[in-house]
């Protein structure tokens, strides 16, 4: 099921050469570990650097019930935060 819901990162942890795992609060669901593909071209819907540690963010989060990593299926900013860095 997909859902649409903000979150706010928590923390990232490399994978693979082409994954990695984001840990996410979520309004909806809660805490969430999210597989994210990582991706150098201009034309793909997940960028990696918008996830920073406390970046808001509107996600589309591919959520089953039984497993307990999930797949992001696209992000945009939410509020972009320019002085916090």
């Amino acid at each position: 099921m997909v859902e649409k819901t903000k979150s706010i990162v928590l923390y990232t942890i490399e994978y693979k050469d082409n994954m990695s795992i984001v840990h996410l609060y979520t309004e909806k669901v809660g805490r969430l570990a999210c597989f994210l593909p990582v991706s150098k071209g201009k034309k793909s819907l997940i960028k990696s650097n918008i996830f920073q540690p406390l970046s808001i963010l509107d996600l589309e989060i591919d959520h089953k019930s039984g497993k307990e990593i999930h797949r992001v299926k696209e992000a945009k900013i939410a509020y972009p935060l320019t002085q916090i860095p």
